[in-house]
């Protein structure tokens, strides 16, 4: 009996140890998950703005073609997580939303059958059975209340008569859907995205309109009638990301009636909702010349004014419908727009998102506004504080034109009072300094930095633009120009790539150390990117008076059809331009052989790279965090900060701390101080916008944490072993009385 309560003793006294060992560990934390936020609001296009270029001016058969011919989809599957993603209900990051009944279910209550009044399911718009090619597309494939979605079956949508008969029942609920033995109607909320996705699946299938919809006439209807809502967007932004590809016409609705409805029409929103007092321009244009000249005219000019540009105000309460007119030759063409005027709901305020951006120059990106309450007008009219740093436009587009810093403005149109400012940086992609000069045979070793090059002509260059958000795009490149083999353009840094690697193991290309650039697909076209270094590799040599860049059995090349870069597969990549590599060659500056005497000598500039020095030797904090270095020390080293160029100051505001250099290592140790011991005591001089847990945060605040667990690691262990001894000593014991 006394060996089993020692063993209890025992046992209880290293489940006490432990639980000690993890209240003493400040930094052991059980709920590391992140809290990823709901989507709500107003929702942007999430691509880049040159990503339907090459569709511009086309309409019919040539339209449809072309978007058939990118936009493809990288990979698909049948993962439950991808329609989670994409079917998100608004506000709820845990719950989707049903097509047919828009009701809300547990992300996880999804089921292939057995379905019940809590459970969801998969609905192809374009039905598995029927269209096999379609069944794993996100696009054509949306989270649905599992018994509705065999009520929906193989059947063909159309406008049905709505009476109690055809009327959808679930589990003795009534839905706003309607059906026969041959057709069914979804909810109106529903009836927009239903065709936006069946026109999809027309244009990357082969489908006809006709295979699901009663007629063409119906989609058409139901797209032009229930227009893109926020959940359209938020949805293709995330299939995208999901599987690489979009719906075009949830991001060009006017591609829709381009493509089957009336080519020579007016394009513009058919309804709008504002607020007593806001403006909206229609910015209506004819599809086939955007040119033509269009009058406008309003039903209720007390309602709803409008300008001859299709500028509307909201003068009162009620609705006006605006008409818009144009002649095309002989042909008049018409189209009406169905304005609802609210009386305006009081704004308390208006936030950008994001609340601060950096860019690179050429680079561009998106602003939106929320306004408080969200149900009040988040109208703005947008302003560059410095227009030569970074230009907006009047929908909130931001486009980087040369390094510095500046602020962007977004002001209520209700309320010019409400307003909101944030600030926006320029960079360069390089800090390089040089020319670059054409490659014009094999290097033993590629290791450097380069532009990739087709050559439209000796004097014309289309180099590829590797800074974009998605460079597996049409028009992924900029034109620079070339004089005799060399390309001198001051901006060509902001597109050179980085080579590394070997002859025998291949090289990496990357831009920024940020983006590297392959092909991940074998022998099939394509462009691959990634924020990390990636297993498949390029292969480059010089041949047939060009440059090869091979990746996964295809090669880099342009299409000037398309037009851009891409890697095409070894059966057609010759039906391409070939490309060559332009080497950059760094400026050297020869000392003057012959300086004057009675010049001064030019003071040495201090560089970021020695205030970094300077930083490391003369600041100093134990390795705790405990004591805290000198405020007068931090106070000269901001005097030093500021005898700084601007460039050098860049440096530091922008470095990685991640590194093992000194300016990485300084500003590892600076964000350390500053995220310590906060900013009033520390002045954040250098302006570096995310103070982190760096490294070096992570080993001084966790030093106490590990000399704790090692120390109670040694108690247990010798616990152990002084309870083997007791255990021991008692069976000796008791043998030895058995013995007597």
């Amino acid at each position: 009996m006394k060996k089993i309560n020692l063993i209890k003793t025992f046992a209880m006294s290293i489940i006490s140890l432990l639980a000690v060992s993890l209240l003493i560990s400040p930094n052991i934390n059980f709920d590391n998950i992140g809290h990823v936020d709901a989507f709500s609001g107003a929702q942007v296009g999430d691509y880049p703005s040159n990503y339907y270029a090459r569709c511009e001016g086309l309409v019919g058969d040539a339209l449809l073609d072309e978007l058939a011919s990118f936009n493809n989809p990288r990979s698909k599957s049948y993962d439950w997580d991808r329609y989670e993603d994409a079917d998100e209900a608004e506000g709820s990051n845990n719950k989707v939303i049903c097509l047919y009944t828009r009701q809300e279910f547990d992300k996880s209550a999804h089921v292939g059958g057995s379905y019940s009044p809590t459970t969801w399911n998969r609905e192809h718009i374009f039905t598995q059975t029927r269209f096999p090619n379609s069944d794993t597309d996100n696009h054509n494939i949306f989270a649905c209340e599992g018994e509705i979605n065999n009520i929906r079956g193989n059947k063909k949508f159309a406008e049905v008569a709505h009476n109690s008969s055809n009327q959808v029942q679930t589990y003795g609920d009534l839905w706003d859907c309607y059906t026969t033995s041959s057709y069914f109607e979804p909810c109106d909320e529903a009836k927009g995205e239903v065709a936006r996705a069946a026109m999809y699946c027309c244009v990357y299938y082969g489908y006809e309109i006709t295979d699901i919809f009663d007629s063409v006439e119906t989609c058409l209807s139901w797209h032009n009638t229930f227009g893109v809502a926020n959940r359209d967007i938020y949805r293709n932004n995330a299939v995208n990301d999901n599987q690489g590809n979009r719906n075009p016409f949830v991001d060009h609705p006017e591609y829709a009636n381009l493509i089957w409805g009336n080519q020579n029409a007016i394009i513009m929103p058919t309804t709008l909702d504002l607020q007593v007092g806001e403006t909206y321009n229609l910015n209506a244009y004819v599809s086939v010349d955007k040119t033509v000249e269009i009058n406008y005219s309003s039903s209720n000019s007390s309602i709803v004014s409008v300008d001859s540009n299709g500028l509307l105000t909201a003068l009162e309460k009620g609705s006006a419908t605006i008409n818009a007119y144009a002649y095309y030759g002989s042909d008049l063409l018409e189209a009406n727009c169905l304005v609802t005027v609210s009386e305006p709901i009081t704004l308390e305020s208006i936030e950008i998102s994001p609340s601060s951006l950096q860019l690179k120059v050429n680079e561009q990106k998106q602003l939106s506004v929320i306004a408080t309450p969200s149900e009040a007008s988040n109208n703005v009219t947008y302003s560059s504080l410095d227009e030569s740093i970074a230009s907006v436009s009047s929908s909130g587009l931001v486009l980087g034109l040369r390094e510095g810093k500046t602020q962007i403005t977004a002001t209520s149109v209700l309320y010019p009072n409400i307003s909101d400012t944030i600030d926006v940086e320029v960079v360069n992609s390089t800090s390089l300094s040089g020319t670059f000069e054409k490659v014009t045979s094999s290097l033993n070793d590629y290791n450097g930095t380069y532009l990739i090059v087709y050559e439209s002509s000796n004097t014309l260059g289309y180099v590829l633009n590797p800074g974009l958000e998605k460079i597996n795009a049409a028009n992924n490149y900029v034109e620079i120009s070339i004089d005799n083999g060399v390309i001198s353009d001051t901006n060509a840094t902001n597109y050179a790539v980085n080579i590394s690697g070997s002859n025998t193991s291949g090289y990496d290309i990357s831009y920024n150390d940020e983006t590297y650039i392959y092909n991940e697909n074998a022998d099939s076209n394509g462009l691959s990117q990634s924020n990390s270094v990636p297993s498949i590799k390029n292969d480059i040599y010089y041949q047939d008076n060009s440059t090869y860049i091979e990746s996964n059995s295809t090669y880099l090349r342009f299409n000037s059809s398309w037009p851009g870069f891409r890697y095409y597969k070894s059966a057609t990549y010759q039906n391409q331009q070939a490309i060559q590599l332009y080497k950059f060659i760094e400026e050297v500056v020869e000392p003057d052989p012959d300086p004057d005497p009675d010049e001064p000598p030019i003071e040495e500039q201090y560089l970021a790279s020695d205030f970094a020095y300077d930083f490391l030797n003369n600041l100093h904090c134990d390795a705790t965090g405990n004591t805290p270095p000198s405020i007068d020390e931090w106070n000269a080293l901001k005097d030093l900060y500021n005898t700084l160029s601007e460039e050098e100051k860049t440096k530091l505001v922008n470095a990685s701390s991640g590194g093992s250099d000194d300016i990485s290592l300084a500003m590892e140790r600076y964000d350390y101080i500053i995220g310590k011991y906060g900013t009033s005591t520390y002045e954040n001089f250098i302006g570096r916008s995310e103070i982190n847990n760096s490294p070096y945060v992570t080993i001084d605040d966790n030093l106490g944490s590990f000399v704790v667990v090692i120390v109670l690691s040694c108690i247990i262990g010798l616990s152990i072993i002084i309870s083997a001894i007791i255990i021991l000593i008692i069976k000796k014991e008791q043998r030895k009385n058995n013995i007597q």
